[in-house]
């Protein structure tokens, strides 16, 4: 039948991912190789070197609500450049599928979790920032509500991977795993056209991605609104840095996942898929948002800033040299 029993996955696809990665000339390997490369380099050495800073040293200048969003979002971050952009570097590299069935298992059942981890993460900072906005509330100390949101929000995210995966121990006829060319990684079978439970996922991906992303969206833009109307009033009392780190993170967000919703959902209501390129296309704006965020502290958060500056050896040198002379 073509299926591992053991792990849903179809050995097929494996077996032929080499010739059907051919679609892919060798110019544009190497240079998604590279891109892919950059990627993995800010996405997991930033993110750590983000967590570091702010529990080990206190070098995010946020109040405790804020900072606990933060270190979540560099958790998922490290956890989407694993399970996602490693594999498919790795790949683009050896020209076929070389991890095995179990990597593919486990990226085709569970690479939409961080992902949806992380829109559920950033509809809560977004909710947040606009409270602060509207109440004009100074640093806040109690995190427990900020714990119970992301806790929920995890078990959200982890509640269709852990579907599929049951359906396919339970039913490997319905449910399998395969390597997808296109997108270059494994893909569980509903994200297939014209497969079963695509009824399912759809109603997944409108209540739980689409209606999130667009609450998203209305809360950055009434933010914007809020502020340019209210002009200085709307920020007395409200920790600025706290605020201009929360919106750097979320639209930065809406810019790399709008693409690729309007890509997953396409391919869900019209039944087919779009070209090949363009979902390749779509699918790289998701390297931007896994790993521009510490950038994106860098630029917006001062403290943050001289601590890169005081790390860096280069930064470093700069200034003793200055002082010296």
């Amino acid at each position: 039948s073509g299926i591992n029993a053991e792990y849903g996955v179809d050995a097929n696809s494996l077996d032929r991912s080499a010739i059907s990665m051919e679609w892919l000339s060798p110019t544009a390997r190497i240079l998604l190789s590279v891109y892919y490369t950059f990627v993995l380099l800010f996405g997991l050495s930033g993110n750590v070197f983000v967590l570091y800073a702010s529990l080990v040293r206190g070098a995010l200048l946020l109040d405790r609500p804020s900072r606990v969003l933060v270190h979540v979002l560099a958790a998922v971050d490290i956890l989407s450049n694993l399970l996602i952009f490693l594999p498919m570097l790795t790949t683009l590299l050896a020209a076929q599928w070389v991890l095995g069935h179990g990597i593919c298992a486990i990226q085709g059942f569970f690479f939409i979790a961080p992902l949806q981890c992380e829109m559920l993460v950033i509809l809560t900072a977004s909710a947040y920032k606009m409270w602060m906005i509207l109440k004009k509330s100074p640093t806040v100390s109690n995190t427990k509500p900020i714990h119970l949101t992301i806790i929920f929000n995890i078990l959200l995210s982890l509640f269709l991977p852990v579907y599929l995966m049951s359906t396919a121990i339970t039913d490997p006829g319905e449910m399998t795993v395969k390597f997808d060319a296109e997108n270059i990684l494994c893909v569980s079978s509903n994200f297939i056209p014209g497969r079963p439970y695509n009824t399912l996922t759809l109603y997944y991906i409108a209540i739980f991605t689409a209606l999130p992303l667009f609450l998203i969206i209305s809360l950055n833009f009434s933010i914007v609104v809020v502020v340019w109307v209210t002009r200085r009033k709307a920020g007395r009392g409200v920790p600025r840095q706290t605020v201009a780190v929360l919106s750097a993170v979320s639209w930065l967000f809406m810019l790399s996942y709008v693409p690729l919703l309007v890509m997953v959902v396409w391919t869900l209501v019209m039944g087919k898929n779009m070209p090949s390129w363009f979902q390749l296309f779509m699918m790289s704006f998701l390297g931007i948002n896994v790993s521009c965020n510490p950038i994106v502290y860098a630029v917006s958060n001062r403290r943050f800033k001289r601590f890169v500056s005081d790390v860096i050896p280069f930064r470093k040198s700069r200034v003793s040299s200055h002082v010296n002379t």
